[in-house]
């Protein structure tokens, strides 16, 4: 619990409610929690920002922080377009599990897996309920839109790829690594952007109803030393492998973006890129300190 004793420490209850898939229910505490008749369970790692009890905390853009080996990381942080994710926070004094001490809600805007940790980026309630945009850019070098936003204004439905599950081609795993191989015939030959793109862009395999998300790690151009068919143009490489499809399977591929001016350019978006290529990066900062040298001579 707390060194500060268990009854002097508040309980939050995440509600996640993910499009397309369900509902998770976890609490941050080491123990599962009955909070108004609903049993969350434990998830050791799970945290988020500070919120502000009770003053203006629909004002507050939040974050939550869950370990990146969990399974819920696979459903909303590793992809560039991730499904719609809506999250219930609520807090309880101990002594009553049945009356919120703070509610907030908010959906998604962005995810990202880093350092051992899946990151979600919550914008505040008053933002998304009027529909504005409070500004929030950072001079940086990167940018600061996400694909296929207002401001990046690259169209999701110019660049989706879909095709049938016949147009793949399972195949071993790739090297030690925990991702799956799989190889696509020439339909993404024709398309509109750099196969580059396609690396942190998502899959999505839909066979009887049942929808899988993928995300693909690498892209490979198939020049025939690799082994593969020269049927097949491009081989994909995802973060876990597909349970399973048939050549009728409806297949959806989208690409991501790494948020680069670089990136930019293979989208042919340069002008609408948000970050500020010219301001120097952190390992270009005169004042930096280089802490693997400390106490060194």
């Amino acid at each position: 619990m707390s060194e500060y004793g268990s009854t002097s420490v508040p309980v939050e209850v995440y509600f996640f409610e993910i499009a397309g898939i369900g509902v998770r229910l976890y609490t941050s505490d080491n123990v599962p929690q009955l909070a108004q008749t609903i049993n969350y369970q434990p998830l050791p790692g799970l945290k988020s920002s500070k919120i502000p009890v009770p003053t203006n905390s629909e004002a507050v853009d939040i974050t939550i922080q869950i370990p990146a080996s969990h399974s819920l990381t696979r459903l909303v942080g590793l992809f560039s377009t991730p499904a719609q994710v809506k999250v219930t926070l609520k807090r309880y004094q101990r002594t009553d599990m049945n009356t919120p001490v703070l509610t907030w809600v908010g959906i998604m805007k962005t995810a990202s897996v880093k350092g051992g940790l899946c990151t979600m980026q919550f914008p505040s309630a008053m933002a998304t309920n009027f529909g504005i945009s409070i500004p929030k850019e950072a001079i940086q070098s990167p940018c600061n839109w996400t694909l296929f936003d207002s401001r990046c204004k690259l169209s999701n439905a110019a660049f989706r790829i879909t095709a049938m599950g016949s147009n793949i081609a399972y195949n071993e795993p790739y090297g030690q690594q925990l991702g799956r191989n799989y190889v696509l015939r020439g339909t993404f030959a024709s398309n509109p952007y750099n196969l580059e793109t396609l690396k942190g862009g998502t899959i999505r395999v839909t066979t009887g109803g049942r929808s899988e998300t993928r995300t693909i790690n690498a892209v490979f151009k198939n020049n025939g030393s690799l082994g593969y068919s020269l049927e097949f143009p491009s081989i994909i490489q995802l973060n876990e492998q597909l349970s399973a499809w048939t050549d009728t399977s409806s297949v959806e591929v989208l690409p991501g973006c790494d948020n680069s001016l670089e990136t930019c350019k293979k989208y042919i978006n340069v002008r609408n890129h948000g970050g500020f290529p010219l301001v120097p990066t952190e390992k270009m900062n005169p004042f930096r300190v280089d802490m693997s040298r400390v106490g060194k001579k």
